[in-house]
């Protein structure tokens, strides 16, 4: 009767067959393309996690700013600059102050970073700090905010001399009031200026806060961003005529505003570039 082995075979001075460098090429090989194949869904996932928290933040932001509306005659915070929209992802300067520093003093947003997209180059630890008599404190002027804030209507001369005009009184204050207009754009993620460009979400992805407290994406598909010169002295608003009475077809700020109002860049059949 044959006697039966159980375990192993090979006997006690055999060697366990090892893998072959074939085998241990086609493990590497294919671990490099699952890996290939799974990091860019994983950076898409990242990126969109960060999409959706940019999004609840700029929605935190809406109700900051309802509320200091009903105790401020339903207007919202105005700024000491006079003469542009382009500079309101800035928060104070030396002798300048912001919307959002006014928001921040009159103790209506106590976290800086509902301030900050994720995503973006600006962080709330690079321009605040603890302070001995609040939580946060701006570090000393000069500090900017990851979002860009629609605060009023404002254009200058299409001729390029910087005159200012005011079109109508009745927003020289510099205040407008949240139910002005529909669809109306009034936080994004920050753009700044053609020597500051502070783009937060890659792939030409745009979180904007309406005044009806939505939030909608805009797809800039062509980068039309990128190319614009968006510098203090293009500052304009499509909302607003030009003394001679037509739309701002002239100030790239116009065509922008625009687009996030419409998700289109045509004004009276008229493109930026």
């Amino acid at each position: 009767m044959p006697i039966l082995y159980w375990g192993n075979t090979l006997g006690r001075g055999a060697k366990k067959p090892a893998f072959t460098l074939l085998e241990l090429l086609v493990v590497i090989s294919v671990t490099t393309v699952m890996i290939g194949i799974l990091l860019p869904a994983i950076r898409k996932t990242h990126q969109q996690a960060k999409l959706v928290l940019c999004a609840s933040n700029l929605r935190q932001n809406y109700i900051a700013l309802d509320t200091y509306a009903k105790q401020y005659h339903d207007s919202w915070p105005g700024a000491d600059y006079q003469n542009h929209t382009n500079q309101f992802h800035a928060i104070n300067s030396t002798e300048k102050n912001g919307p959002i520093y006014y928001l921040w003093r009159a103790g209506f947003v106590e976290e800086p970073k509902l301030w900050y997209c994720p995503a973006g180059k600006e962080t709330p630890e690079k321009n605040w700090q603890n302070s001995a008599h609040r939580k946060y404190q701006p570090i000393e002027t000069g500090i900017y905010s990851g979002y860009q804030f629609r605060m009023r209507l404002a254009f200058y001369n299409p001729s390029g001399n910087c005159s200012k005009y005011s079109a109508t009184k009745k927003y020289s204050s510099g205040f407008f009031k949240p139910d002005n207009f529909r669809q109306l754009a009034v936080f994004t993620d920050a753009f700044g200026n053609s020597d500051n460009r502070l783009t937060n979400h890659p792939g030409g992805k745009w979180n904007v806060l309406f005044n009806d407290s939505s939030v909608i994406k805009r797809h800039d598909q062509n980068n039309t961003i990128e190319k614009l010169d968006l510098s203090w002295w293009q500052a304009g608003d499509w909302r607003l005529n030009l003394p001679n009475g037509q739309k701002d077809t002239h100030h790239h700020l116009a065509f922008l505003w625009h687009f996030f109002d419409n998700d289109s860049w045509k004004i009276e059949n008229k493109t930026p570039i």
